[in-house]
């Protein structure tokens, strides 16, 4: 019994042992779920049966922070189907609307990108701690800058670590995918910055770069006789991308190999001339093709070989069609793109070491992201899926960028239930929860949320001239938010000349209403009447500033449906990480 069958047991069991269900129905009085925007059909109907039509039930949660809907999780349990159901006693509502985790920055940044979801049970943000000067600090990379987003993102955990005297513990990385984290890692392991990936292997024991690593060492003993170690090296990499090649064959022809000392090349020429080989046509084609690119790969390392291993890392992707490997076996979906992206990422890595071959082989080999230290003196690197209901001083959000956050190409899991049996709400539109995860990431920091976006890399993204930065910081209106937030809490600071400031920017940005407006909720809390009757003022006037993107930004991509590749022909070969 796995957990996924506890709730489908219990409510089975439920359902067919009424006697027992009406001892559970007299026995409660009141059912209290928490995190409740987080129940997937099966939790609802397990809460349903257990509170009868008896028992009070409160349900407190955030449809906001839905962010597991591909395990079918569903806002719209506590939007709308709650009262629906559970429709036998008086409905009350509570809003609870106040944060005492952040200050008005964040929170205003926060509600200014959520409420783009036309799916919410609309609420404000509104932070508890007036003066809590929490901020979000925007890095955006133009072309040609030679300080990438990365660097600026790593010199400020070396100041909060080194000077500040932050604890690595109070400082989270996060991302939408860990592919999104790969240059960050490279930056810290550059400056000695010890870390850890939670979720994930470092981005240089990825599957997808094992293998083109495996493609090098293999190239590298092309020439020599087959050992124990070079045999389970070609063994890795005889099948990826997929050449239907039997385990066994391959296996045998190794094991020959290492009795009669013969090197890869010869083991392998002799297997394509044997005429009793067991190779059909499309077999022997794709043998052939790999002895063609371990001949090229290697004949590079033999003439080259103080080329830097970037060149030969793309020799061997385009001769591979490494690429396109991903999209044949996962279907065009984020599956195929994170790994794709971490081919690309990788390869940026080894130009900016410009080692060769063999000592960026030792490079790797040594590399230890921890550097040997406690794990409260690393920092945690991971997903956004992971720290939902977490809180940290700093949070980072590397490479905030389309296709990264959001991801372009819509996963949710869907259930087909072919007997409709179960009346299930819909999943929500794509962009509403890749926004819902946006909002819980930066929703995370007590004191800074920082922002990396628009980083550019020496190897593009596939079928893109440049990298477009988040939609969602377009949406959070940083800018007027951040000036008029700051101004008004240098204004319940006492500091300065913080009311003709305040007034300025409230006449800039008057036009944006939900802004005004919590910024006047504000000021009727700190008790300056007088400050906010001239905000009223101000702003009354104005008319609704429209929003604008400063780019146009594509529609998500649904993948097509794939047909499977034949288990039995790759199972023992598959890129599971």
């Amino acid at each position: 019994m796995t957990y996924d069958d506890f709730i489908p047991l219990a409510i089975t069991f439920l359902e067919r042992n009424e006697r027992i269900l009406k001892d559970y129905n007299a026995s409660l009085a009141h059912l209290i779920v928490d995190e409740y925007q987080d129940v997937n059909y099966g939790q609802q109907r397990l809460v349903e049966l257990l509170a009868g039509k008896k028992a009070d039930v409160m349900v407190v949660g955030d449809d906001d922070q839905t962010i597991y809907e591909w395990r079918n999780a569903r806002p719209n349990y506590i939007i709308r189907e709650f009262e629906m159901v559970f429709d036998n006693k008086p409905l009350k509502k509570y809003k609870l609307s106040y944060s005492f985790r952040f200050g008005p920055v964040i929170a205003q940044c926060a509600y200014n990108t959520i409420k783009f979801n036309t799916n919410r049970f609309e609420k404000p943000l509104i932070a508890h701690h007036i003066s809590k000067e929490a901020n979000i600090i925007l890095y955006e990379q133009s072309p040609g800058q030679s300080t990438t987003t990365n660097k600026q993102m790593a010199e400020e955990i070396v100041t909060l670590k080194k000077y500040k005297k932050v604890l690595p513990k109070k400082i989270i990385v996060l991302g939408r995918m860990f592919a999104q984290l790969h240059d960050l890692q490279a930056e810290f392991m550059l400056r000695g910055i010890p870390f850890r990936v939670e979720g994930q292997r470092p981005f240089y024991e990825r599957r997808e770069i094992i293998v083109l690593l495996n493609y090098i060492r293999s190239a590298i003993n092309y020439g020599k006789p087959v050992s124990d170690t070079s045999k389970e090296i070609f063994l890795d990499i005889a099948n990826t991308p997929n050449r239907r090649l039997s385990k066994l064959d391959l296996a045998r022809l190794m094991n020959n190999a290492i009795a009669k000392k013969r090197t890869l090349r010869d083991a392998i020429r002799l297997w394509i001339e044997d005429p009793l080989n067991s190779l059909n046509d499309l077999q022997q084609e794709q043998v052939l093709s790999l002895m063609s690119t371990l001949e090229r790969a290697s004949k590079r390392i033999v003439q080259c070989p103080s080329d830097s291993t970037h060149l030969l890392l793309g020799d061997l992707v385009e001769m591979l069609d490494y690429l396109s490997h991903y999209d044949n076996y996962y279907g065009k979906g984020e599956t195929s793109y994170e790994k794709k992206e971490s081919v690309l990422n990788f390869l940026d890595y080894a130009l900016q070491k410009k080692l060769p071959p063999e000592e960026f082989l030792e490079h790797i080999a040594g590399l230890d992201t921890t550097r040997g230290e406690p794990e409260d003196q690393q920092i945690v690197m991971t997903t956004v899926y992971r720290v939902k209901g977490l809180e940290y001083d700093y949070v980072f959000i590397p490479n905030c960028n389309e296709c990264y956050m959001p991801c372009l190409y819509e996963s949710v899991n869907r259930v087909y239930d072919k007997s409709g049996e179960i009346s299930e709400p819909e999943p929500s539109e794509t962009i509403e929860n890749e926004r819902r995860l946006f909002y819980v990431a930066i929703t995370r920091a007590r004191e800074a949320v920082f922002i990396g976006a628009g980083s550019s890399r020496s190897f593009q993204k596939e079928g893109n001239d440049a990298v477009k930065m988040s939609r969602f910081i377009d949406e959070m209106q940083y800018e007027a938010t951040e000036k008029v937030m700051t101004a008004f809490q240098q204004v319940a600071n006492g500091k300065g000349k913080s009311v003709e400031t305040l007034l300025k920017h409230t006449a800039e940005f008057g036009g944006i209403k939900s802004l005004i407006i919590d910024l006047t909720n504000y000021l009727s809390r700190l008790g300056n009447n007088s400050l906010l009757k001239k905000i009223v003022q101000i702003t009354s006037t104005k008319p609704e500033a429209p929003f604008g993107y400063r780019t146009a930004y594509s529609k998500i991509i649904v993948p097509e449906k794939q047909e499977s590749q034949n288990p039995s022909l790759h199972s023992a070969w598959d890129d599971v990480d």
